[in-house]
């Protein structure tokens, strides 16, 4: 009689390896994001001082905080 050799096949693949490297990507990523430091902002004096200042508010809560105290309570 032949005798047959039953060989157990590779299990998974590259693809499990892909999506980790991915989602190891993501997570660096993500906790360098969180980690971010950004530069104070310089301090300008006369005329140069007027554009120094950003304000990032959105446009909804800067045209909320305009109104003023009683009309808010009627928003």
């Amino acid at each position: 009689m032949a005798e047959i050799k039953i060989e157990r096949g590779r299990r998974g693949g590259i693809l499990p390896w892909i999506l980790a490297l991915a989602l190891l990507v993501l997570v660096i990523w993500g906790v360098g994001r969180a980690m971010e430091r950004r530069p104070a902002p310089a301090v300008h004096s006369g005329a140069a001082a007027a554009d120094s200042l950003q304000d990032d508010t959105p446009p909804r809560l800067r045209q909320y905080a305009a109104l003023g105290p009683g009309l808010r309570a009627a928003a």
